[in-house]
């Protein structure tokens, strides 16, 4: 498992190319000291205007009685497939503290708007949510054959998913 810099004794992390914490070059945006996360990683993809569909859009929660029946219908789903593939994106691991990118204060709604992007706990701090831990468990059950991650923090690999 690599890492995106290495620590400079005395002055913190140091970037792929050298920058130190501090301002985000391609931006201009303040970057979060000592930040290997989600703002980080993002600050170090190439620059483009265009950041995909639903930038910041509002996050709905469904009632209780909805939740579960998606729930039900999810498991049904599952249980009766010949072959299920899972593919999973950020919203895996916010609980863990690893910001997104599209939310409502994701890095890039955040860049979008001209602010700072909110911290981001260092992929090397993380740890597996209890979402991984059940995707694991699915896969061992035989009830899922594959899971996909968008996600560049990690944390599925280190459950082997």
């Amino acid at each position: 498992r690599g890492r995106a810099g290495k620590r400079d004794k005395g002055k913190g992390f140091v970037g792929d190319r050298g920058e130190m914490a501090g301002v985000n070059e391609a931006t201009k945006l303040p970057t979060q000291p000592h930040d290997y996360g989600a703002s980080s990683y993002a600050s170090r993809l190439s620059k483009r205007s265009e950041k995909g569909g639903g930038l910041g859009a509002l996050e709905i929660r469904d009632n209780e009685g909805l939740t579960a029946y998606k729930i039900l219908r999810l498991a049904d789903l599952v249980k009766n497939s010949r072959r299920c593939v899972i593919l999973t994106g950020a919203g895996i691991s916010t609980s863990a503290g690893v910001s997104d990118f599209r939310g409502p204060h994701g890095v890039w709604t955040a860049e979008n708007k001209g602010v700072a992007p909110p911290a981001s706990k260092s992929f090397d701090m993380v740890h597996p949510t209890l979402t991984h831990m059940a995707l694991v468990k699915l896969v061992e059950m035989g009830g899922v054959g594959l899971v996909v991650s968008q996600n560049v923090d990690g944390l599925h690999m280190r459950l082997e998913v």
